[in-house]
């Protein structure tokens, strides 16, 4: 096909007036019996505008040194005036990639091949090689391939992107004495085979676009889950024979726990000293130790003895200090931020530890994520997927969805008049979620930025309390005594007052930006929210003895029914008092649900009109 009668096609397909266009994008895959694979992928991509040319003035190939090896086989641009200029491959350099976006590890790598005088119309035209197994390539020590399941192949593969796609095309080679499994996500993927060759296909698909709090690509965007695990059984028993030694109890973990431990004369109480040690003691940073970094955790020994580690060898050393304690503890891996598919394959990037309270019941501890913060697991991890490594093996498991009221935070306002002004004290209580949030933030930040922060508010910080941010035994609280500005209009003799739980904006839903900011109810993805909460408000509001309520606003509320819990707005007004409560009962939000739920928005931001009107005492 000549290049001008491409163009046409792809301006005709183009609707967003993306940068570029994948014309083409064809990849050929095999594995081998130990799990390691061959990958050739060819790409076309057609060049739409100067930012397209900026993007593409580089070609870059990803890998990690100490496991993958890719290099280019060759590489050319198509001109819009249908010359065609060669690339020389040889001149590829070897740079590392930037830490923002890097590994925690090792330095990932790139192979950068310059493309010099790219213009709207060419076509970047070219052909790369990936050896390796799930692009885990040579082993350091004995110059061979490694996969991070040996004798497994898995592969995710996503079929969208946020440009344009004509045809993308996906060939795997299957063994016939280990065949796979796939599962295809999000959408539709076409499938075929011909003897021994899988073969996934897409065409004209289109450019997808980011929304806010739309999660991950992997939870949206088409795709194709492929692995030769039989089950989540298997794998899990897998993560066991692979990490369980470095999770059992060595002498000096034994030695070291019952140090630790004296004083302590309830279960709860040893958990939760194993626990804050090893979030709050264990420095978050990466060690090269084992043969299989990113999947294997180090010996909990090393990682007491270092006093640092990263989510894996945090978790890790948990379990082995609980089981010293005398408590049946799991080291388990899961995603935080995507989903795991039913398909068993290579779809984790975080470590934690179950803790079994019954025969096969857990309740789960992160001591990385939940470091700082008075629960074992912060709300924001429920629905993940978890697999349990145990000796036998273990189901693929969901951790549930807590109810809105275990979550959020409470406001306390005593608001009162004083010559046309208006002055508060506000006492903040806060729940799973925020209040390691919280702890975090107002005690690492110096005072006068803490003042800066709720003056954003418009008020005038005269005080400022903050709690014990190490005191884990309650949920961390603050106060703050402020003057409110622009909150009272004079007419004649009367005051119109909005009071603090009647201001969208202020300090009470000021912390909770989510609703505020989704302003398009027209969506396109399920709107993926943090965690179920709840937030109420009881304000009394003080006068002087000089001044009486005339008038005050009406109740309100509404309410969706959103899963599991139901999602509302709730305000009752009296004359001295106003109570307030948002909840949110769900953590996802459907996009056939979304328009409803977006309605708890609009009720929060009609409570800005109202006015409480107050009128001046006779003589």
């Amino acid at each position: 096909m000549k290049i001008s009668i491409l163009i046409l096609l792809v301006n005709l397909f183009q609707v967003n007036h993306a940068p570029y266009t994948i014309i083409n994008d064809s990849i050929y895959e095999e594995y081998y019996s130990d799990g390691t694979s061959k990958r050739i992928e060819h790409k076309k991509v057609l060049i739409n505008n100067k930012e397209g040319a900026e993007d593409w003035h580089r070609i870059s190939i990803r890998y990690s040194p100490i496991y993958n090896t890719a290099s280019y086989i060759n590489a050319k641009v198509l001109k819009k005036n249908s010359s065609v200029v060669k690339v020389d491959v040889k001149k590829a350099t070897d740079e590392p990639v930037s830490s923002f976006g890097g590994t925690i590890f090792w330095g990932d790598r790139q192979k950068v091949l310059s493309i010099k005088n790219l213009e709207q119309g060419d076509t970047v035209d070219y052909t790369f090689e990936k050896l390796g197994g799930n692009w885990q390539g040579p082993n350091v020590l004995d110059g061979g391939f490694k996969t991070p399941y040996a004798g497994y192949f898995t592969a995710v593969l996503l079929f969208e992107s946020y440009v344009p796609i004509i045809h993308k095309v996906y060939v795997l080679k299957e063994l016939a004495d280990k065949k796979v499994r796939f599962g295809i996500y999000n959408g539709k993927i076409n499938y075929s085979k011909k003897g021994n060759l899988l073969i996934f296909s897409v065409d004209s698909v289109n450019a997808s676009h980011h929304e806010y709090l739309s999660g991950s690509v992997y939870d949206n965007w088409r795709k194709l889950v492929i692995s030769n695990f039989k089950n989540y059984r298997e794998m899990s028993a897998f993560e066991y024979r692979r990490s369980d030694k470095n999770c059992s109890p060595t002498g000096i973990i034994r030695q070291f726990t019952d140090s630790i431990l004296q004083g302590c004369n309830t279960d709860s109480a040893k958990i939760a000293r194993l626990f804050y040690f090893v979030a709050d003691e264990i420095r978050y940073l990466g060690l090269v130790e084992t043969d299989q970094e990113g999947y294997k955790p180090h010996s909990a020994t090393i990682t007491l003895l270092h006093r640092e580690g990263v989510c894996k060898d945090k978790a890790a050393l948990l379990v082995a200090l609980l089981r010293a304690a005398g408590f049946k503890a799991y080291y388990t891996v899961t995603s935080v931020g995507s989903r795991v598919e039913r398909i068993p394959a290579d779809q984790t990037n975080h470590a934690i530890c179950a803790l079994e309270t019954a025969p096969l019941n857990y309740s789960f501890l992160d001591p990385t994520i939940g470091a700082g913060g008075r629960d074992f697991l912060p709300p924001s991890e429920e629905l993940q997927q978890v697999i349990v490594s145990r000796a036998h093996g273990d189901t693929l498991r969901t951790i549930p969805l807590s109810a809105p009221e275990r979550n959020g935070y409470s406001v306390n306002i005593e608001e009162y008049i004083e010559k046309d002004s208006s002055y508060a004290t506000i006492s903040f209580t806060e729940k799973r979620g925020y209040d390691q949030a919280f702890r975090r933030m107002l005690s690492s930040i110096p005072y006068y930025r803490i003042k800066r922060m709720f003056e954003s508010y418009n008020v005038t910080v005269d005080t400022v309390i903050l709690g014990d941010a190490y005191n884990y035994k309650k949920y961390y609280s603050f106060t703050v005594k402020v003057k409110i500005t622009g909150s009272i209009k004079r007419i004649g003799n009367l005051l119109l007052i909005r009071p603090i739980a009647l201001n969208p904006r202020g300090v009470v839903y000021g912390f909770f930006n989510t609703l505020f900011r989704m302003t398009n109810v027209r969506r396109t993805y399920p709107a993926h929210l943090r965690f179920t909460q709840q937030i109420t408000a009881n304000e009394t509001l003080k006068l002087p003895s000089y001044l009486h309520v005339i008038d005050f606003p009406g109740d309100d509320s509404f309410s969706v029914q959103t899963e599991p819990y139901a999602s509302s707005y709730y305000l009752k007004t009296q004359k001295h008092h106003i109570y307030s409560r948002l909840t949110i009962g769900t953590k996802i939000v459907p996009v056939d649900l979304y328009r409803q739920f977006y309605k708890i928005k609009e009720h929060i931001m009609k409570t800005g009109k109202f006015y409480y009107i107050l009128g001046e005492q006779k003589e």
